[in-house]
């Protein structure tokens, strides 16, 4: 289980990140999970006050071969789903049986 209040710029390979926006005077939440079988070294990257968000692994890919990614978004019109809803959609999808993680909420940060 994560600890709370982790520091989204350093933290790595993360079960999953949402993000909560307003478009057109709408609510909409996405989350975009991570498969615990990508490569490790996944940091956020493009975390923005403006909705750019996801996992970057870190992996170097060697001339003729190739690598899978594996994840899933999940996108609600609304406020950000429970750390629990989440967690069962990314346990359906790894086949893991994971307990919620320790969340930590951030209001957008603005820069420059």
């Amino acid at each position: 289980m994560r600890a709370k209040n982790i520091d989204p710029r350093k933290a790595v390979d993360l079960p999953w990140i949402g993000e909560t926006f307003t478009l057109r005077s709408k609510t909409y939440s996405v989350v975009d999970i991570n498969h615990p079988a990508n490569p490790k070294g996944a940091h956020i990257s493009a975390y923005r006050d403006y909705g750019r968000f996801g996992m970057i692994p870190t992996t170097k890919i060697k001339n003729g071969e190739s690598c899978t990614f594996n994840y899933r978004f999940l996108v609600a019109e609304g406020e950000m789903l429970s750390a629990e809803t989440i967690q069962a959609s990314r346990n359906a999808f790894t086949g893991r049986s994971d307990v919620a993680p320790s969340v930590t909420v951030k209001s957008g940060e603005k820069w420059p």
